[in-house]
């Protein structure tokens, strides 16, 4: 695997999540990251909340391409890959990483080729459904 690049800024600081709220024990919470973390804060009372994992952010070369990946998680456990369409960005799956990380996958989230930090090929044909799909099995090969 190629170098772990950091998020310059995976959540704004002063972010507060959108759904404060419901943790698997039922308690109400308000997850803070304040200025200069590298991560959610949460309260110090809930086991669950305190589990939440901070994705890292590399670059893959798959397909004859470069991808930007967002990941999390144990890279020994089963895979997880989080597609986005269009026109969103691996940042679409913000929510959905740490919480699939924390339950003890491997997860994925490519910025699809074309998108964010990822190559951009020029001809129309290099995004059709089979270069994009060549993509994903080639982040399967290359991370499963």
């Amino acid at each position: 695997m190629g170098p772990v690049l950091p998020i310059a800024a995976w959540e704004p600081s002063g972010y507060r999540y959108p759904n404060v709220g419901r943790c698997p024990a039922g308690f109400r919470h308000g997850l803070v990251l304040p200025t200069g973390a590298g991560g959610p804060v949460a309260d110090q009372g809930c086991a669950w909340l305190n589990t939440v994992v901070t994705p890292s952010e590399r670059l893959v070369e798959v397909n004859g391409i470069r991808l930007r990946i967002t990941e999390a998680g144990p890279t020994d456990a089963p895979l997880v890959i989080l597609a986005h369409g269009f026109p969103e960005l691996a940042y679409s799956w913000r929510h959905q990483i740490p919480a699939l990380a924390a339950a003890g996958y491997h997860v994925v989230a490519p910025d699809q080729r074309g998108y964010g930090g990822s190559s951009c090929p020029e001809a129309v044909a290099s995004y059709d459904i089979t270069a994009l799909t060549g993509d994903l099995v080639g982040l399967i090969d290359e991370l499963g």
